[in-house]
């Protein structure tokens, strides 16, 4: 049975999240291979890309404090994490975009809870306009900023495959 790749009895558990990798058509990267060489622990993706590395417990308070826990649908939510918990000016720079895009007609929302901006598109992440705004300069999926976005289903998931909490 192979176990899951966050989990190991007696250590904290923890999840690795690739920033930037096959990511709406960039940096695409085999999960074979990317399965392989994380397995293995060895050096050699061959792809640069920056990490944001969560403890099994800061994802369960991802999936606890989800704003929006009436969504049914994975695909219409997502966490950001963020490599560090933001400070103030991220939180009134997001309510300024979300303002922006309402403004436009737009129905996403956006929240931040500790090191994780939660992101409700109600018409679609490939369509949200909120989405393309987080990565400009400034916002969370910027490089300057660093964070990496997940849909819920995968959020979801990475959980459960870490196992019950200790």
């Amino acid at each position: 049975m192979r176990r899951p790749l966050c989990h190991d009895a007696g250590v904290p558990t923890h999840v690795a999240l690739l920033r930037g990798v096959n990511n709406l058509g960039g940096n695409k990267v085999a999960m074979a291979a990317l399965r392989e060489v994380v397995t293995s622990l060895g050096v050699g993706l061959g792809v640069r890309a920056r990490a944001v590395v969560l403890s099994r417990g800061e994802l369960a308070d991802c999936v606890r404090d989800n704003p929006y826990p009436g969504q049914t649908d994975p695909k219409l939510l997502h966490a950001v994490f963020l490599p560090e918990v933001p400070g103030p000016s991220l939180a009134a720079w997001l309510a300024d975009a979300e303002r922006q895009v309402r403004a436009k007609g737009s129905r996403d929302q956006v929240r931040v809870r500790g090191r994780s901006v939660y992101l409700h598109t109600p018409d679609g992440y490939p369509r949200s306009e909120l989405r393309r705004v987080l990565a400009r300069a400034g916002g969370p999926t910027s490089a300057r900023v660093a964070g990496t976005a997940r849909n819920w289903a995968t959020v979801s998931r990475l959980l459960e495959l870490c196992g019950p909490s200790p």
